[in-house]
């Protein structure tokens, strides 16, 4: 009999919505994107359902106006904590930039929130591009892309060199382009060993991170036959490093309308038309 295949589900908590009136919505209060509760309350319901995990996108800058529409305001980790503490099961995605991080901190920050949370934490690798982020970190600009991911791959390295070394404890040694860093991660390895790698770039050079070092990608084609083109590149630059390419899960995305009927659903969706 052919293996058994799973579809892997998670639901991205997007402010109060995908789109940009949803927090007009009547059973939605406009300020539930910065109420921790809220963001529990969707992950039991996810939870309940059996989905995989939560994922939480982050961009560490006031990207729109908040006259207009709510705006992430809460560090992802944070909020991770808290559903971590209201679930059980489900796995937790968070968004942390590569630019305008700190590769010891970050390691700290999400390998201990994997271990409080029994091991179910996944990093999402980011490099940012929108340009206001770079006066927030006394950046004249945003590095073009080559510059970013060239950071990044390094970056990941050191990451998940630090989470290794809190399993082994022999201290990391580096010296690259962009980090020094000599020491080992006070923190033990959690039940998952480390958190897994996500990333989303669709561009060549993410394409390139995400088949070297990822364990899920995050594909937002428009198209099917730019869905396989993405699919077969990553798994190709996997194969290339000398990983197994079904090791690396590919994870489309898809924008729903939720309702207790289809009619209730389109109800919903033509609301906001």
């Amino acid at each position: 009999m052919p293996a058994q295949r799973e579809v892997i589900l998670n639901v991205n908590v997007l402010d109060v919505g995908f789109h940009p009136s949803a927090w007009r919505a009547p059973d939605l209060h406009p300020t539930s994107f910065i109420d921790p509760d809220y963001y529990a309350e969707v992950a039991k319901i996810a939870e309940r359902g059996t989905l995989d995990a939560l994922f939480l996108a982050d961009g560490p800058a006031l990207r729109e106006d908040p006259a207009v529409k709510p705006t992430r305001a809460l560090e992802p980790t944070t909020v991770l904590g808290v559903v971590a503490s209201a679930t059980e099961h489900l796995g937790l995605i968070g968004t942390a930039s590569t630019t305008f991080n700190d590769p010891f901190d970050l390691a700290d920050r999400f390998l201990s929130l994997d271990v409080v949370s029994g091991g179910r934490v996944a990093w999402n690798v980011v490099t940012t591009f929108h340009a206001g982020t770079a006066h927030n970190f006394g950046l004249s600009r945003i590095p073009d892309r080559e510059a970013r991911y060239h950071r990044a791959s390094e970056f990941v390295d050191v990451v998940t060199a630090l989470w290794e070394s809190a399993a082994t404890r022999v201290p990391v040694h580096h010296d690259g382009e962009f980090f020094h860093v000599h020491g080992v991660l006070p923190v033990p390895p959690s039940p998952q060993g480390r958190p897994l790698l996500v990333q989303a770039g669709g561009s060549p050079q993410g394409r390139t991170l995400a088949g070297r070092s990822a364990d899920a990608v995050f594909s937002a084609e428009l198209t099917l036959d730019a869905g396989r083109q993405h699919y077969r590149q990553v798994k190709d630059v996997a194969r290339a490093a000398g990983r197994d390419p079904g090791s690396v899960k590919i994870l489309p995305g898809l924008v729903t309308v939720v309702g207790s009927t289809e009619a209730e659903a389109i109800a919903r969706y033509e609301d906001w038309e």
